[in-house]
């Protein structure tokens, strides 16, 4: 995880330099969500959300929020 967030910098400027997206596996956490937001990553998952619905909520709630400042 510290090589990927470390590096995805680099790997959706890549991508996106050519036309691309770029998806970023595995994210896990919100903090890490807004992490992936803020780079730029044009879509991410997580299996976290599936443990249990207080944690689907707030993912649910999060990735509306980036959706909606994405788009404004």
């Amino acid at each position: 995880m510290e090589w990927k967030l470390g590096t995805a910098p680099e790997w959706i400027a890549l991508a996106h330099a050519h036309g691309r997206r770029c998806h970023i596996g595995r994210i896990g956490t919100l903090a890490r969500l807004e992490l992936a937001r803020r780079l730029g990553a044009d879509s991410v998952d997580s299996c976290q959300p599936l443990w249990n619905l207080d944690r689907l909520e707030a993912f649910g709630l999060a990735a509306n929020d980036a959706g909606e400042r994405r788009a404004a």
